[in-house]
């Protein structure tokens, strides 16, 4: 029986040996490589075929040659301009002995060369073709080129924008009453000496500087384009009661001695609220102290007895049995006993009118537009149309299309006759014409008077948004048997406070004790000893927002705090804790400070 073995063929020292088949056996095959040129009998092979002994089989490893290439990239704000060089790469190949098989599989090794055949000229070429023509660096691109190292190099630069800065007001006081020394995230006993500091002026003292807007300096992208700065805001500075403009317009000057507020987003309302001295007690031979402006009291406020002040009030004395009320903070520098204290009224007041002045001028400028619409129509129909009868026409179309307008109004009176304190006369004014209109169409005189009251509720309705940042802050000593409400802080400097209530839109900070009575505060909140010992009754709660602290030097058992829903009962005495809600954990956290 005759033996069966499959041709071979191998390459040996870089040539090819063809053995053929014995018997039945296949005959070795080879075929085409993407790598080589392979001949047979000097025919180039282009698909697989079989070979023998006797056929002449060569192998030429092809060369490959990659050129070098430049690649220009443009940063995302398109103030960079980036080349990637790749050098000319050559690739030989020689053909690995390799053992005999029945099919040919070729191996090669590799021998790779670089040569730098990207110039300057081509780089230019390149970013020319991306459209950068400004910022670029010739030495850069000398380097990028000597190197070629496929790392992306900054060869062009456009220019940044340099932003301008808008006019400002510097003002030359703190606008608000501070304690000396006194630090909210300390835990340091305060000096019960320290002193509350409450800004004052005199005649001909300079407020505030004025500082004008400074223009930014365009930039330019690497493609040539420029960059526009952000337009800058000029402040314009309104001058109120007790002070006024330099002749230069630089500087702010006070006109009488008193108190001076920064009121407004950029501080460019300003004024100095005229100072009145009560010497003595408020008491019945005094009468009630109503006054527009700051108040300071020497002596004491007796029993029965109300005092109110537009802005802020200082009591020297002690309070006991007495109603008090300010537009601005109120400052006790004695005992605070049975006494009810509101500070900040008029934020309240801002707050509430603010949205009718804001509908109402959203109103006004549509009847704006529907007046001119119909004066129009009414033209076209050959209708000549008297100023005169704008009244008549904004009556018509208030019935037709706005017929919550004069309710709109309405609620604004009611809001403004609901205030204890009265507002500046000319937003009290805006407020009582839009009103008188709606109840007698016929005040309106003409378009442009129409358009002046357009432009009042306009100019209201600016004030009222800034004036919301009004705060008014309590500061006491001592506390019992009282309650504060403000729009501010509240802050005992003292002994504490017995059976009060408290109710602050900012802070509370009460450095001795707080028993009984309960606190709510939509900010953080600080008591130096909380509760009272061994008490088996429920002592003060304190209610607080979700984003709110409270820190406590001592916190005794059966103190409650609620950060809206959630409560916590401290089940046993504690010393410097922390009190926080964790939103995410939907739980109260107490740590140790």
């Amino acid at each position: 029986m005759t033996e069966k073995e499959n041709g071979l063929i191998e390459i040996k020292d870089g040539f090819v040996k063809v053995y053929n088949p014995v018997g039945s056996g296949f005959p070795a095959v080879i075929g085409p490589d993407p790598l080589a040129e392979i001949k047979i009998n000097d025919k180039i092979l282009e698909v697989k075929q079989a070979v023998s002994s006797s056929d002449k089989v060569e192998i030429f490893p092809r060369e490959e040659e990659l050129p070098g290439t430049v690649a220009v990239a443009l940063s995302d704000d398109g103030l960079q301009a980036t080349v990637t060089i790749t050098p000319r790469i050559t690739v030989k190949r020689w053909v690995k002995d390799t053992p005999a098989l029945q099919e040919l599989i070729l191996n090669y090794e590799e021998e790779s060369t670089e040569s730098r055949d990207i110039t300057v000229e081509d780089v230019y070429t390149a970013l020319k073709e991306k459209g950068v023509v400004f910022g670029i660096d010739p030495l850069a691109i000398e380097k990028a080129v000597r190197e070629a190292n496929r790392q992306p190099q900054v060869v062009a630069r456009g220019k940044e924008v340099i932003e301008g800065r808008d006019g400002y007001v510097e003002l030359l006081f703190d606008p608000g009453i501070k304690i000396s020394s006194y630090d909210q995230e300390s835990l340091e006993k305060v000096d019960y000496k320290e002193k509350i500091i409450i800004p004052s002026v005199n005649e001909d003292d300079v407020l505030a500087v004025i500082h004008p807007p400074v223009p930014g300096i365009p930039g330019c992208l690497v493609t040539g384009e420029s960059l526009e700065p952000l337009p800058v805001r000029e402040v314009q500075v309104n001058c109120k009661d007790g002070c006024i403009l330099s002749d230069k317009g630089d500087q702010v000057l006070a006109t009488r001695e008193g108190r001076p507020l920064a009121e407004g987003k950029y501080n460019e309302i300003l004024r100095v609220l005229q100072v009145h001295i009560h010497s003595g007690d408020v008491d019945v031979k005094s009468g009630n102290l109503r006054f527009g402006g700051e108040l300071k009291i020497t002596g004491d406020i007796l029993e029965g007895m109300t005092v109110e002040s537009f802005g802020s009030l200082q009591v020297m004395g002690n309070t006991a049995g007495a109603q008090v009320m300010a537009g601005g903070s109120v400052v006790f520098h004695k005992n605070l006993i049975n006494s009810r204290v509101t500070a900040g009224v008029m934020k309240g007041f801002y707050q509430k009118i603010f949205p009718y002045l804001s509908e109402m001028e959203e109103i006004f400028y549509s009847l704006k537009e529907g007046l001119n619409q119909l004066q129009d129509t009414l033209s076209s129909r050959g209708k000549e149309i008297d100023d005169r009868q704008t009244s008549y026409l904004v009556k018509l179309l208030v019935e037709r299309k706005f017929i919550t307008l004069p309710q709109l109004a309405e609620n604004m009176l009611a809001t403004l006759k609901e205030t204890r304190f009265s507002p500046p006369p000319f937003l009290e004014n805006v407020i009582k014409e839009t009103g008188s209109i709606f109840k007698d169409f016929a005040r309106i005189q003409s378009r442009d008077h129409f358009e002046h009251i357009a432009g009042n509720i306009k100019s209201a309705k600016v004030y009222a948004e800034q004036a919301q940042e009004i705060q008014g802050d309590i500061i006491a000593t001592y506390i019992q048997n009282s309650y504060l409400d403000c729009s501010g802080n509240i802050t005992i400097r003292g002994a504490g406070s017995y059976n009060t209530f408290f109710n602050a839109g900012g802070d509370i900070h009460i450095e001795g004790v707080f028993r009984g009575g309960g606190i709510k505060a939509q900010g953080n909140v600080f008591i130096g000893e909380a509760g009272s010992p061994g008490l088996i009754l429920k002592q003060g709660n304190i209610y607080l927002t979700s984003g709110s602290t409270a820190r406590f030097r001592k916190v005794y058992e059966n103190v409650q705090l609620f950060f809206g829903a959630r409560g916590y009962k401290f089940n046993e005495t504690r010393s410097m804790v922390k009190v926080i809600y964790a939103i995410q954990e939907d739980m109260i956290r107490v740590t140790n400070i």
